[in-house]
């Protein structure tokens, strides 16, 4: 809570005679600040008053005696303590750090400077090595079209008269060093109303709320990677790019809008984006800038107690009393109450709204008029008729337990909808207000307020252009004639530079330096050595590994990856590396090594993780940005044409692949090598560590590297916890695939190619209700995966099931294995569709099964079941449970028996289905038009095989006909060429009143 506390002093020696008690002097010693003397009673029993804590609950929090102390403190950005020569002002570039000091890296250190200063901005590489789409891109400078809405003004004149005064180790070069003071500061500041005049923003307190939550985002997310932590300790690492005092460069509102979407003004992507909603982003600039000197607004009483209405703030011992920066709760808190007072100033009369919520009690009161009360979880609303002028606001809040949240809100004439509590001054003259305890920036902040002149601001805008500073800075204010720049113009080439000349100049005389660079001695011997010899620097160029080198440079990425024997968390660093699974060690809080990437993932995943970042790893808190779809240029291409080894030699399934999935699904399980033991499996998971999702193992991960990779994890990551599953190439499931450590990795990456639609493994955590059909039938009836509303399960104890759409007369789905786990509908709320617990599923067409056609090549019908005349009439069970499912079509009824058996030819179950066509007695319509088809499969894959009667459907469905087209060639099956496809079609007899028609055919998979 951002408070100013006062002593609660008046009468307290009466109060503490009347308690009649001893009291305990407590000192603390220990803080940073001033010691601070608590008083907290040794013994109190007193009963308590209806809606008034008791004394005893009172003594128990410990009144607080502090003068001037900001409470604020602990969570603040604490200034960072930059352990370094002070006089070094050279540019400070992470990256560039992380190269090998030895002079055979002299070029590749040279090259990083010339882009990561933008050289060619002014000096044009000839040969576009150094060019936004050439191999190395340069790092511009800001978009500085809305500067106004994110930078304070009074920082800019500050930055521009002194870049590297103002922020220590800015890339930024001092273009007005040799110009007398008095000059810069008329440049600087007429450079500054040119850039304000694209902005402004509604200047808004630092939310203690979003401070804590943002300190958490900074210091576990990765920022910490590349600026080094704020939390007062010293950073002693040139790697590092520190962020200076923000506090006096940036509004809230701006820097939380850059966060949100940083390529809007750094078009180069050197900030990539943590994928950060307005939320987060705002928690994050409000951590950033939480040392911004703020002013109180409102006073203050808190109060503690076992409140269940609003107490009489006159009645109750205060706890707290004091100033505050808008309606800030005593966060963490249980059982307290408190009141705001403030004065609200209304430019018009009329109608205003006021919405208050909050968790758990609260109440406005406007001029001594109650306006409106609110009880968790409602949000309450009031429209109320107010003159212009000061109005008196009180707001009073009660918390039970829980969260603590208390907002009100305005809404009228001349205000859009905001906050209350912004517009309230803490006296009705609206004095000057009550500041908060002094800050490191007050001395910037007591500046008048900065206001636009357009006159200066057109003196900018020519500056803008004569300076050269359109050369690296976009401007949407600017024409077109005036961003193509003199300095650009006249700057000599990058193979025309002379070293002893201009930046590279070492002399420092007047004149001699246009653009002042600060560059140490180091960077500029490796600019020398880079310009030397651009011969070197084509080369670079023209190398994969070198070019990923560079890039992985120019971007940081090596602030948190390795890559070979670049890069790595810093020792500065190292700690800040966090997650949730200790005991996962390194592995689960240090961002994965990159040596061999390329190999390692899939193309299309390596460009999206690139461009939009990634969280493939919940456990690890740092995130992965994105750096957005040009920033990096071809760098995905790149590491696949130099990691990718060459193919290993194919593997031929030894089943089919249904097959080789289900005993893929049985290795990942608990009755194999036990993947899901530490993996998840989607939105499921055992009581391991939960490391990456294996539904997205596929998507992600090539198939040679994942057959490499489980033979030896070690050698891919040592010390790895993966544990090698085939230890020297022999399998550990010597009953499966015949034992064959290729066999089984094969049918592990046909299982997980599947990615979310692959069959749960066995072993997944919950609590199964399987059901096993042992010596009868199982019929369930529920929702089912593919069927809809109305659909039956069967299953068999042969093992083979399957599922039946009772609304379109539809075999949905065949398979085989386990049945069903029905804990998805008989614990909980029982929602979703159930699918099949086994495996060898086969999905069989959509749509109603008899149509009459005029001919077969006519399209099957594809309006509702009903609309064709399908009426569902129940089933019957034969004398072994069986299920026969009865229809009536039309005019017809129907009788659909499956039934499992094994044929002498095979060693598992099939289907055999039996259709029983009866004319009814009940309808004697006349006969619809065409004649009657039925149809058995539909799709591309559909052939005849040497079997008379039977075709292959797909890769491992065989549907074989009873009717064998020597004894009844009209009624045998045949591969027709419809309008949606091919199609396997077989003709049926029309019934007669005394004849029914009967077909019988097979389902073997």
């Amino acid at each position: 809570m951002v408070l100013r506390q006062r002593s609660v002093r008046v009468g307290l020696a009466i109060i503490l005679a009347m308690i009649g008690t001893s009291w305990i002097l407590q000192t603390s010693l220990d803080a940073p600040r001033a010691a601070t003397v608590r008083m907290v009673p040794a013994s109190i029993t007193l009963a308590p008053a209806t809606a008034t804590p008791s004394l005893s609950r009172v003594a128990s929090h410990a009144l607080s005696f502090q003068d001037d102390e900001d409470p604020f403190e602990d969570e603040q950005a604490k200034p960072q303590t930059i352990l370094r020569d002070p006089n070094d002002r050279s540019p400070r570039l992470g990256g560039y750090k992380r190269w090998p000091r030895g002079p055979e890296q002299a070029v590749a250190r040279g090259l990083t400077l010339l882009t990561e200063l933008n050289c060619v901005a002014c000096h044009r590489d000839p040969d576009g090595l150094i060019a936004a789409n050439g191999p190395f891109k340069p790092r511009v400078g800001p978009d500085l079209s809305l500067a106004g809405d994110r930078l304070q003004a009074w920082w800019l004149v500050d930055y521009l008269k002194d870049p590297r005064g103002t922020v220590h180790g800015t890339t930024m070069p001092d273009l007005l060093r040799d110009r007398p003071e008095a000059e810069r500061a008329e440049i600087a500041e007429a450079l500054a109303h040119f850039l304000a005049t694209n902005g402004g923003v509604l200047v808004q307190p630092v939310s203690r709320d979003a401070v804590i939550r943002g300190s958490k985002l900074y210091h576990t997310i990765g920022c910490v990677a590349c600026h080094g932590p704020r939390d007062g300790s010293p950073v002693d690492d040139a790697a590092l790019h520190p962020l200076g005092t923000l506090s006096t460069k940036y509004h809230v509102s701006g820097l939380a809008a850059f966060l949100a979407n940083p390529r809007v003004a750094r078009p180069s992507g050197r900030m990539p984006h943590f994928g950060l909603d307005l939320n987060q982003a705002g928690d994050l600039a409000n951590f950033l800038l939480s040392n911004q000197r703020l002013s109180y607004n409102v006073t203050f009483i808190r109060s503690n107690g076992d409140f269940n209405v609003i107490p009489d703030f006159d009645e109750v011992i205060p706890v707290e009393t004091g100033n505050s920066v808008g309606f800030e709760v005593a966060r963490g808190q249980d059982q307290f109450a408190m009141r705001f007072e403030g004065f609200l100033t209304l430019e018009q009369a009329g109608t205003y709204v006021f919405f208050l919520f909050a968790d758990d009690l609260g109440r406005l009161t406007i001029d001594d008029q109650v306006i409106i009360e609110s009880t968790y979880p409602n949000e309450s609303k009031v429209k109320v008729p107010l003159e212009a002028g000061v109005h008196r606001v009180v707001v009073e809040y009660v918390e039970f337990f829980g969260e603590e949240n208390l907002r009100v809100e305005i809404l009228g004439p001349g205000l859009p909808r905001q906050r209350l509590d912004d517009l309230l001054t803490i006296t009705p003259q609206a004095a000057p207000p009550v500041s908060s305890p002094p800050r490191a920036d007050a001395e910037a902040l007591e500046r008048p307020v900065f206001k636009p002149n357009a006159e200066l601001a057109q003196r900018g805008r020519r500056l803008f252009g004569e300076l050269g500073c359109a050369s690296c800075h976009a401007h949407n204010g600017l024409g077109e004639n005036e961003s193509d720049t003199l300095a650009r113009m006249t700057a000599p080439k990058l193979d025309a530079l002379r070293i002893d000349r201009g930046c590279l100049s070492a002399t420092g005389e007047a004149g001699a330096i246009p653009a002042q660079y600060d560059l140490s001695e180091g960077q500029r011997l490796d600019l020398i050595a880079a310009l030397s010899d651009l011969q070197a620097v084509s080369n670079l160029a023209k190398n994969a590994g070198a070019r990923i080198h560079q890039t992985l440079v120019s971007f940081n990425c090596v602030a948190c990856h390795q890559r070979d024997d670049l890069g790595g968390p810093l020792a500065s660093t190292w700690e800040w590396f966090k997650t949730t699974t200790p005991e996962m060690g390194d592995e689960g809080r240090l961002p994965p090594n990159l040596t061999g990437v390329g190999d390692k993932l899939r193309r299309d995943w390596l460009r999206n993780v690139l461009h939009n970042g990634a969280k493939e790893r919940p456990y690890m808190l740092v995130k992965m940005p994105g750096f957005g779809p040009d920033a990096l240029g071809d760098l995905d291409g790149l590491l696949e044409a130099h990691d990718l080894k060459p193919p290993l030699d194919p593997v031929a399934p030894l089943l089919d692949p249904l097959r080789m999935k289900a005993a893929g699904r049985v290795i990942v399980g608990d009755k194999g090598v036990s993947c899901i033991a530490c993996h998840v499996f989607g939105d499921r998971s055992t009581a391991g560590i939960k490391a990456i999702d294996l539904t997205r193992m596929h998507a992600r991960l090539r198939e040679d590297w994942v057959t490499r990779y489980l033979y030896d994890p070690q050698a891919y990551r040592p010390g790895t916890r993966m544990p090698a599953s085939w230890p020297d190439g022999r399998s550990l499931l010597p009953d499966l695939l015949e034992g064959s450590t290729a066999q089984q990795i094969l049918a592990l990456q046909l299982y997980l190619a599947d990615g979310p639609q692959a069959a749960p493994p066995s072993g997944l955590g919950g609590n199964p209700i399987e059901l096993v059909p042992k010596d009868a039938p199982i019929l369930y009836r529920n929702f089912l995966q593919g069927v809809g509303l109305r659909g039956i399960a069967v299953g068999f104890p042969e093992q083979a099931h399957f599922f039946y759409d009772l609304e379109a007369a539809r075999l949905a789905v065949i398979y085989r294995g386990a049945f069903l786990d029905a804990s998805l509908h008989w614990e909980g709320r029982g929602q979703g569709n159930q699918r099949p617990l086994g495996d060898v599923t086969v999905n069989l067409p959509f749509g109603t099964p008899l149509a009459r056609l005029a001919k077969p090549e006519d399209p099957w019908p594809t309006h509702s079941p009903r609309d064709q005349g399908y009426r569902f009439l129940g089933y019957r069970l034969d004398d072994r449970g069986q299920p026969i499912f009865r229809y009536r079509w039309n005019n017809l009824i129907v009788e659909d028996f499956i039934r499992p058996f094994i044929p002498t030819d095979e060693s598992e179950p099939i289907f055999l289905r039996t259709l029983t066509l009866s004319a009814s007695s009940e309808v004697r319509e006349s006969q619809p038009p065409g004649s009657i088809w039925l149809r058995l499969a539909q799709g591309p894959e559909i052939r005849a095989t040497d079997h008379p009667g039977e075709f292959q459907v797909g890769p491992i469905l065989r549907i074989r006909s009873r009717i064998a087209s020597s004894s009844a060639p009209e009624q045998a099956p045949r591969r027709v060429e419809t309008t949606q496809g091919p199609a396997l079609l077989a003709p049926v007899r029309q019934p007669d009143p005394d004849q029914p028609t009967i077909v019988e055919w097979e389902y073997r998979w």
